[in-house]
């Protein structure tokens, strides 16, 4: 038995040991199959891959081969309806058919083909803007000769000669200022709107604003300022000048009407002296105080009108921001939008101040640092006065809306010892003269000053 027994479990063995290198084989099999299947799916991405950048690049030589058959063909488009297009003009201009002149017209100004490389749709341009503006010069009509002049402009005919007597024509009717260059005007037009923006170039001009600035500034610090610190120094970067054709007929139109106005009932009526037309008080040194009135008087006589001291016409300045300065200079102030940088102590309205530093508030820099500030005409007409620390916006409002006053002068130099403010309700008494481009200059702190700002710290 026990020899029986001993013997089993030797063949036991054996079969266990060749079972586990089967397992072992079968095993080691299959790693070599994996391995395989990985090896064949490795090469067929590879070539996947392969091809698809093989189609791609294909696909890349059909599109630039596509693109420049569309250009071929949309230049021998443009070529051909160039072609079919001055035949009819010449048939037209032959017959003497305006209607269909200016059809065609339309449509090369539509296919921007109205130039000299095309002679006769620049002879029917011309010979077709040259009779418009005669026949709005005999006419004698603003809105007419406006007309002729924006055509002439969008045929690129401002060379023919009846243009420059339109110009002209057009400046006497609607009594621009002899300044104002009216050409350059039709040419900057923006939308419906005749305007022009001119950079003022010379040193001397820009040296004049500087002053301007120089001589306004009151270094005083109101809560309006935000923690900022008051400037030592506005410094210019850029002046521009606004000539609006639209806006200044309004606010011409207000000015007679306010002077006619005041002249028939001149009750209540006082003249007020600002610090634009005098100096800052301290601005004095050096006989340079002095020197503002002929500043001021010289501004205003040579962008166009003398200010007029018998409505209380003066300049003055309107903080703001790059975006709002060019909105304001083109569609005028929205009264729906005043004090939405100033607030509105004194009622809804245009916000103005005498010191630059006291606009300088209001101002929004660029990333550069650069700030904007408009130097404004504005007719104060007859005052509503307060000196109230606390006011009625809506007495202010009233005053000037349902009451006899033009304007509310809020003295806070009197009873907080900051600035006087002066707001107006009627967009036609304010007219934005000048955008002024600045920056703000603060003097290095003396080192004892620094040192002990920074020991604070």
């Amino acid at each position: 038995m026990g020899s029986g027994a001993s013997s089993n479990r030797s063949v036991q063995k054996a079969k266990d040991s060749n079972l586990g290198q089967l397992l072992a084989e079968k095993v080691a099999r299959a790693d070599e199959v994996a391995t395989q299947i990985q090896e064949l799916t490795d090469a067929v991405a590879t070539d996947a891959v392969a091809k698809a950048r093989d189609a791609v690049a294909v696909s890349q030589v059909n599109m630039d081969e596509l693109f420049l058959r569309v250009q071929e063909g949309a230049a021998m488009f443009s070529q051909d309806m160039k072609t079919k297009l001055n035949s009819q003009v010449q048939v037209a201009l032959a017959n003497h058919d305006d209607d269909r002149i200016n059809f065609l017209l339309d449509s090369a100004i539509a296919a921007s083909i109205v130039d000299g490389a095309n002679p006769c749709i620049r002879q029917a341009a011309d010979g077709m803007a040259e009779k418009q503006l005669q026949e709005a010069i005999a006419a004698g009509e603003p809105k007419r000769l406006k007309g002729a002049l924006v055509a002439a402009k969008r045929l690129n005919a401002t060379h023919v000669p009846s243009f420059g007597l339109a110009v002209e024509r057009y400046r006497e009717v609607r009594k621009l200022p002899q300044g104002w260059d009216v050409q350059q005007m039709v040419l900057d037009r923006e939308g419906n709107k005749m305007v022009s923006k001119l950079k003022v170039s010379s040193p001397e001009g820009k040296e004049v604003f500087q002053k301007l600035l120089d001589l306004t500034c009151r270094k005083v610090y109101t809560r309006d300022r935000r923690g900022d610190n008051v400037p030592d120094r506005l410094e210019l970067v850029r002046v521009t000048a606004v000539t609006n054709d639209d806006l200044w007929a309004d606010y011409m139109v207000r000015r007679e009407n306010l002077r006619r106005e005041l002249e028939a009932d001149p009750a209540d009526f006082e003249e007020y002296q600002v610090d634009t037309a005098t100096g800052s008080e301290g601005c004095g040194a050096g006989g340079e105080g002095a020197q503002m009135q002929e500043i001021v008087t010289d501004l205003a006589t040579d962008f166009g009108e003398p200010l007029l001291a018998c409505v209380n016409e003066v300049f003055l300045f309107h903080g703001t921001n790059t975006f709002a300065a060019n909105k304001i200079t083109t569609g005028n102030f929205k009264i729906n939008l005043a004090g939405s940088n100033a607030g509105t102590l004194y009622g809804r309205g245009i916000y103005l101040a005498e010191n630059a530093t006291k606009s300088d508030e209001y101002t929004q820099p660029l990333p550069s640092g650069e700030r904007h500030m408009l130097v404004c005409r504005a007719m104060l007409g007859r005052v509503y006065y307060t000196d109230e620390k606390k006011t009625d916006p809506r007495t202010c409002e009233d005053a000037c809306l349902r009451g006899r006053f033009n304007s509310v002068l809020g003295d806070r130099k009197k009873c907080r010892g900051t600035f006087r403010e002066f707001i107006i309700f009627d967009e036609e008494q304010v007219y934005a003269n000048y955008i002024l481009s600045y920056r703000r200059v603060n003097a290095p702190a003396a080192p004892a000053a620094a040192a002990s700002a920074a020991a604070a710290s």
